[in-house]
């Protein structure tokens, strides 16, 4: 069958999204994924009650790609043998958590969604895409920090890889976790262009660019050294170390400024 790709795909995401591409990418890792992430020890301070057992409730009978489903708090109480308002204070605390996400239905019953326990690369090689899953995470309370991004020259050629870091702080009696979510614009990877456009010789240098709708970006340019490798672990390592403002400006004190002409 040939697909001409006539159907409507401007449908904005919703949270789900979040978990399904999270659950792929915990199955390709390989990461000690068996029904809960390993990582929801992580959370075990943020959530000091029996709302724990609400959320292994969730996650028994969520939909396998993409975490959700659909229960009023008047049956979980039933079903948990708890009163309808210990239900309500558990789905706060796991609200606040940031294990799930809810969203009211016309009934009495919500839909609920489990969140990535882990940080999140999402890979996009479309516009369209891009734009909705920021409309996404904006509306799911993540914040941009910065555009970022790498350059890496080798034999005198460069690719460029674009970088949107989003993070999420979540807190609860005075403890409190971060979840970050990155979108790989794919739409410029692998450009290759003459690496002379730039002049200086570090490893590493930088320089900021305007950008219509954003926050400025920071670019890193990489020169490898022999040592060195292009790839995805190596550029998300670089990633993890510039995930605040303060890094990114201590990046520029250690490192020289590209001077474009």
């Amino acid at each position: 069958m040939i697909d001409l790709k006539l159907s409507n795909d401007d449908k904005p995401f919703d949270v789900s999204y979040l978990y399904n591409q999270w659950i792929l990418q915990q199955k390709e890792k390989k990461r000690g994924y068996f029904l809960l992430s390993n990582s929801l020890e992580e959370y075990l301070p943020l959530v000091k009650t029996a709302a724990m057992n609400l959320y292994l409730f969730y996650a028994i009978h969520a939909k396998n790609e993409y975490g959700y489903s659909y229960f009023s708090n008047d049956e979980i109480a039933k079903r948990l043998g708890v009163s309808k308002k210990t239900i309500s204070n558990w789905v706060k605390t796991l609200l606040d958590a940031g294990l799930i996400a809810r969203k009211a239905q016309q009934n009495s019953s919500s839909i609920t969604y489990l969140l990535p326990t882990t940080d999140l690369i999402i890979n996009s090689d479309n516009l369209n895409k891009t734009q909705k899953i920021m409309e996404l995470l904006r509306n799911e309370g993540y914040k941009l920090t910065i555009p970022i991004t790498i350059t890496v020259i080798s034999d005198n050629n460069m690719q460029t890889y674009k970088y949107y870091q989003y993070s999420r702080k979540y807190e609860k009696d005075n403890n409190s976790i971060t979840r970050k979510v990155i979108i790989n614009d794919k739409t410029i990877a692998n450009v290759q262009k003459p690496a002379n456009l730039f002049f200086t010789r570090s490893n590493f240098s930088w320089f900021t660019t305007k950008q219509t709708g954003f926050k400025d970006s920071f670019n890193i340019i990489w020169r490898l050294k022999p040592n060195q490798k292009d790839n995805s672990e190596n550029r998300q390592s670089i990633l993890a170390q510039l995930n605040s403002e303060e890094a990114i400006n201590k990046f520029k004190n250690s490192y020289q400024e590209e001077k474009l002409y």
